[in-house]
């Protein structure tokens, strides 16, 4: 059903309005299924809330780990005297839910045109627009102002997060989503398959795992919410950090927190060659394509754990976790994560090393392709300036951004 005009939502809803920069991946772990996966999104969004409370000081528990210990549950506990009590959940846990605590509020993502995704299979959705207008189902799948294609938002469409509340949500759970989602927007990417790598090899720069995914711009920026501008952040950072919250020892998942996070607008990593990979590089991964999952010579501790490579110890084969650099070509961005403060020099090194290593492959132009030239260059004309989450974040209460992205 078409709506054509914004519905009458429940007093208290948020809207936000963006525009996909690129893809917007939203569909399952095996890239299956005929709807838009909308709690795609959603996880993606609460995964960059715990960055932002973990980097306000506050905790936030590992809600994907098998693990119970790991994760808050709002089902009752007895104390020592075998009395029923609350259990205690963390704050993330307090808006997005768990088990036995229920989720403050309904998510919905709908078009430009106010149709909800999910209703009915995208599929369905395609072919009886193209049977009713007399068009090829492949045209209407790539049109941004038509039904989106299925498992994904395409590049330039135009798509409304709604958030409707249902029951009391505290004017700082709102303001911290709100500075979630900028902080997206300005510096992060949403949704499935943003671990993709750009790469400039001739012919393969536009395969599937070179494409870039999840990067969105705000659409209506004016300000931060006013109940943000009216807390202001010391406030935002107490209520985070208060004793009602579950606290926790666990490290696994401290290293995602603004605190650790690295962002460097305009530049990005990629692949050149068979025989070169700048992404690579920084990583100390191998170079060459068909080892570019192993290990350089010599690599360390920090190196296996920014390539998403896992010690489990001796005689255990390492596990595949997910990479800490994230690099996107259009709009150029990178971003990563590292465990301590020590190490933003060392990623700063890494990334200005880059410049000497491509003087050191294009002393001899001879051979090389144009296009290589002229992006070595650009790499060398300024060095890669890194900025901090948490200076970031003051960035998003200041005001407004343009995204440095496609208007």
């Amino acid at each position: 059903m078409r709506l054509d005009k914004q519905p009458d939502f429940p007093k208290g809803t948020r809207i936000y309005e963006f525009r996909a920069l690129t893809d917007i991946w939203t569909g399952d772990a095996s890239g299956q299924g005929g709807h838009l996966k909308t709690t795609g999104l959603l996880g993606s969004i609460r995964w960059w809330y715990e960055v932002v409370v973990r980097g306000l000081g506050g905790f936030a528990c590992n809600a994907g780990s098998e693990n119970p210990k790991e994760k808050c549950s709002g089902f009752s506990e007895d104390d020592s005297r075998g009395n029923s009590r609350e259990k205690k959940h963390c704050v993330v846990c307090e808006f997005f839910g768990t088990t036995g605590w229920a989720r403050k509020f309904r998510f919905e993502v709908y078009d430009r045109s106010w149709n909800i995704f999910g209703s009915v299979p995208l599929t369905t959705k395609i072919k009886d627009k193209a049977d009713k207008e007399g068009i090829n189902s492949s045209i209407v799948v790539k049109s941004p102002s038509c039904w989106f294609k299925t498992g994904s938002i395409p590049p330039d469409a135009l798509f409304h997060m709604v958030f409707i509340p249902l029951r009391h949500i505290d004017e700082k759970e709102w303001c911290l989503l709100d500075l979630t989602l900028r902080f997206i927007a300005r510096y992060g990417a949403i949704g499935g398959k943003t671990v993709y790598k750009p790469s400039n090899e001739e012919k393969r720069e536009n395969e599937e795992h070179h494409k870039d995914y999840g990067l969105i711009k705000l659409l209506n920026p004016s300000d931060l919410m006013p109940e943000c501008r009216s807390l202001g952040p010391d406030s935002l950072g107490q209520y985070v950090q208060d004793e009602k919250w579950r606290k926790d020892d666990s490290a696994e998942w401290e290293w995602a927190s603004l605190t650790n996070f690295w962002f460097v607008e305009g530049k990005y990593l990629y692949r050149y060659s068979k025989h070169h990979s700048i992404y690579n590089r920084v990583l100390r991964r191998k170079e060459y394509k068909w080892k570019a999952k192993e290990m350089e010579d010599g690599a360390e501790g920090f190196d296996n754990w920014l390539a998403g490579v896992e010690d489990k110890g001796e005689g255990k084969k390492p596990e595949n976790a997910s990479k800490k650099v994230f690099s996107f070509k259009e709009p150029p961005r990178t971003f990563g994560f590292v465990r301590s403060q020590d190490e933003f020099k060392e990623i700063e090194i890494r990334l200005n090393d880059i410049k000497a290593y491509l003087d050191e492959i294009t002393k001899d132009s001879e051979g090389i392709k144009e296009n290589f030239l002229t992006q070595a260059a650009d790499w060398r004309r300024n060095d890669w300036i890194i900025e901090k989450g948490v200076d970031l974040l003051d960035k998003v209460w200041q005001g407004p951004s343009t995204n440095g992205g496609k208007q």
